[in-house]
């Protein structure tokens, strides 16, 4: 597995979710509790692949994460 750390940079709360928004299917292992600013975690992910991802209280709030 890979380890991965979210750091939450911005002024307001983030929820770190997989896609599709709002069922968070896609990949389990990227759903996290919410995070506040300033604050950070780490996870690991242990299926390869290329993975959506968003903010699931800002989902204009998107990325893509690949494991290889």
């Amino acid at each position: 597995g890979s380890s991965i750390t979210v750091k939450n940079d911005s002024g307001s709360v983030l929820q770190f979710s997989s896609n599709p928004h709002p069922q968070h299917t896609d990949e389990r292992e990227l759903n996290l509790s919410s995070l506040a600013p300033g604050k950070s975690t780490t996870f690991k992910v242990t299926n390869a692949g290329t993975y959506g991802f968003h903010n699931h209280l800002n989902e204009s709030h998107t990325g893509k994460l690949t494991v290889e």
